[in-house]
């Protein structure tokens, strides 16, 4: 398939091992609409029908696409764990009186967490018919990541792994390693997520050891190494999810320790872009690009080893946010040739 479709960029590999097209699903978080206004919105645009689940949480089911799940995004609010405080005070209230409480819980917690939608996994060629989305979620004054200070709203994608073996997935960790101070520096990254927890950087002795030539680790090891040195969802590129589907015994102890709930899937979490869906020139296309080109460096081991080395030998030691030295050498030493390979 072309790398780039209507004017919409994408992955060299565009078919999974198995010969079938990869898929992708997007997480959008953003303030500024009801639950229920947002899943209207989605049935509006591909059809389906709404499923309520709680006050904090509704499906837009059926859809031509599949299955969005549009919810707050804090987990104790999902759980409706408020209902059990409520039983230890010994207060039982009427359903009234408990829907006026969850609409005030539903009120606050909107003006301090995101609102998120998540998206059913599509065939990747699909990937721009979430733009209407995108751009019906605006007319609509859904508020973005720089909307107001404390805002840390992001833009999530999860494409799914080619393969699913140690070497395509060194592959893919290389790769983004050796371009998370670009995509940082050109995605313009809002200061509170820099600041938040959500997109931790990964350790540059981790980065240093997984770039090193002779690392060549089977995908236990690879899994043990990174869960050691990762004992995080909030990465940029977070692995977890897709090691939990690879080898689910294999983290077990390390999840339970540190309390990470997982979803098991055979994908990439890619967690870095804002969500500036408020902004009238900004596209998931854009963010996408910036995934693309991870995805194409991935698919060339021996461009991987000369950054790799160029990396060791220049990356400095900027302990907070990115090196801005060494995303202008990517950009201008390394990206065309990542973006074309033809002209290298």
């Amino acid at each position: 398939m072309d790398a780039v479709m209507h004017g919409y960029p994408f992955p060299r590999r565009m078919l999974a091992a198995d010969g079938t097209e990869r898929t992708v699903g997007i997480e959008l978080e953003f303030a500024g609409l009801e639950l229920e206004d947002i899943a209207r919105i989605v049935i509006e645009l591909y059809g389906g029908h709404l499923v309520p689940v709680s006050r904090f949480e509704c499906r837009a089911a059926d859809t031509a696409l599949g299955t969005f799940r549009i919810e707050i995004d804090l987990i104790p609010l999902k759980r409706r764990s408020h209902l059990r405080l409520l039983d230890r005070l010994g207060l039982e209230l009427e359903p009234e009186s408990l829907r006026h409480a969850e609409d005030v819980l539903a009120r606050v917690a909107g003006t301090l967490i995101p609102h998120e939608i998540a998206s059913p996994p599509l065939a990747m060629h699909l990937l721009p018919c979430l733009e209407r989305l995108r751009a019906r979620l605006q007319a609509a004054h859904a508020r973005g990541t720089k909307a107001l200070p404390h805002y840390a709203f992001g833009l999530q994608f999860n494409p799914e792994i080619p393969a699913r073996d140690a070497t395509t997935i060194l592959n893919y960790l290389r790769a983004f390693l050796l371009l998370a101070d670009w995509l940082e520096q050109q995605g313009r990254i809002a200061l509170a997520r820099r600041l938040s927890s959500f997109i931790s950087a990964f350790p540059l002795a981790y980065a240093r050891s997984v770039l090193q030539p002779d690392y060549a680790p089977g995908l236990g090891q690879l899994i043990d190494d990174y869960a050691l040195a990762n004992p995080t969802r909030n990465r940029p590129l977070d692995l977890l999810p897709l090691f939990a589907y690879l080898a689910p015994a294999r983290l077990r102890r390390e999840l339970a320790e540190n309390r990470i709930k997982i979803n098991p899937r055979p994908t990439l979490h890619y967690r870095l872009p804002n969500c500036l869906i408020d902004e009238p020139d900004w596209t998931l296309a854009r963010e996408w690009a910036g995934w693309v080109a991870v995805d194409n460096l991935a698919q060339s081991p021996g461009k991987i080893a000369a950054m790799s080395e160029d990396f060791l030998a220049r990356r400095g030691h900027v302990m907070v946010g990115y090196d801005e030295s060494w995303a202008q050498r990517v950009a201008q030493e390394w990206l065309q040739a990542i973006i074309d390979p033809s002209s290298a």
